[in-house]
């Protein structure tokens, strides 16, 4: 195995192997890469300028200063998060909700599924469910945060015992607009927040929608042919079912309020 560093190729480790041309694979070998030198390239040596076909390279990355510890009992995981005496909470590969005791992992009393975590000052996890609800841990059970909201990811401010969540505005939304017009709008989003979909206005002016959604406010453009687009913005209600107190304006001088409900 050859590694560029930015100054040509070193060989890091050699060994014997077949040729893939032939039908064999190369053998599989392991490679300690340092982390604190940059890394152009990698590439297999075997005695001729050919690819390699179908093979796959794992690298583990050597930790500066000795090795980096794995949490003992190993354990898989999807999401991790960290209390504030150093504990580790994962979304293992089951989905389910488990804490780093130093010796192993415990699963959350109460069972429970998530897809994304955080821990808030008083040690207790927050989680994204598998339907995208919104739950925390009071000690003995899985809770569900007042108001029906749903979310991708989830975060805490640890001072202000608050929670934040990406909220998932996916799906069809019924439009009305103060100057008469009425339509509907389809939207998708992905985990960082950014929304697309199409909007249709009194059942024949269709436009395409590219913005996205931070905390509970709404921001995204609708462009229609002929080069005519509107901003609108709004504020997403905390169960998720409505947007209020929107506002548009176009760039062919129209303006006005609208709301949406789902």
């Amino acid at each position: 195995m050859d590694v560029d560093r930015g100054n040509g190729w070193e060989t890091v480790k050699t060994v014997q192997a077949n040729s893939s041309r032939e039908g064999s694979e190369v053998a599989p070998t392991d490679v300690l890469v340092p982390v604190n030198g940059a890394i152009e390239g990698f590439r297999i040596s075997d005695g001729c300028a050919c690819c390699i076909d179908s093979s796959e390279i794992t690298l583990n990355a050597d930790y500066p200063g000795g090795g980096l510890p794995q949490q003992p009992a190993g354990g898989i995981g999807k999401d991790i998060a960290i209390d504030g005496s150093g504990r580790p909470w994962v979304i293992g590969s089951d989905n389910g909700i488990y804490h780093g005791t130093g010796s192993g992992w415990v699963q959350q009393p109460g069972g429970g599924i998530g897809k994304d975590i955080a821990i808030d000052s008083e040690g207790r996890p927050w989680v994204i469910g598998s339907d995208n609800t919104i739950w925390y841990h009071d000690g003995n059970r899985w809770v569900q945060y007042p108001g029906g909201g749903r979310g991708y990811r989830i975060s805490v401010y640890p001072k202000a015992k608050r929670m934040i969540a990406i909220a998932s505005i996916a799906g069809q939304w019924n439009l009305n607009q103060d100057n008469g017009y009425t339509g509907t709008m389809t939207l998708q989003q992905n985990q960082s927040g950014r929304i697309t979909g199409n909007a249709i206005w009194n059942g024949s002016l269709k436009g395409t929608i590219n913005g996205k959604i931070s905390g509970n406010t709404i921001e995204f453009t609708i462009r229609y042919s002929g080069g005519i687009e509107g901003l609108y913005r709004g504020i997403l209600t905390q169960n998720g079912t409505r947007i209020i107190n929107g506002t548009t304006e176009g760039n062919n001088g129209v303006s006005a309020h609208w709301e949406a409900s789902r």
